[in-house]
């Protein structure tokens, strides 16, 4: 007797191989989005530092440009024939005078 194979079968076959190639693509699509986050996490951080010390740097030059400027500044204003004044006054604004008063006050 010759054994026919059923269509089900056939059927449960190709599931199973369809199932288990899901899965594996699903594994490896895991894979891949886990180690590609984890590699943006440590771009970001690299980014992060080279950032903070760009802006360090940025103030070095800053700080640097002021004392330049201040320097010639003095020399051009002491060859124009003005003196240093050693007594400084610094005017600073009072919190009162950031208050409105109404015009019912006013005298």
């Amino acid at each position: 007797m010759i054994r026919k194979k059923s269509p089900t079968y056939h059927t449960e076959r190709r599931l199973f191989y369809l199932g288990v190639s899901s899965l594996l693509v699903l594994v490896g699509a895991y894979m891949y989005f886990v180690s590609a986050a984890v590699a943006h996490v440590v771009v970001r951080k690299e980014v992060s530092q080279e950032i903070t010390q760009t802006q360090t740097r940025i103030s070095d030059l800053e700080s640097q440009y002021i004392i330049a400027k201040d320097l010639v500044l003095e020399e051009v204003a002491l060859a124009k024939g003005f003196t240093k004044n050693e007594k400084k006054v610094f005017v600073t604004r009072t919190p009162a005078s950031l208050v409105l008063s109404s015009n019912n006050e006013r005298e």
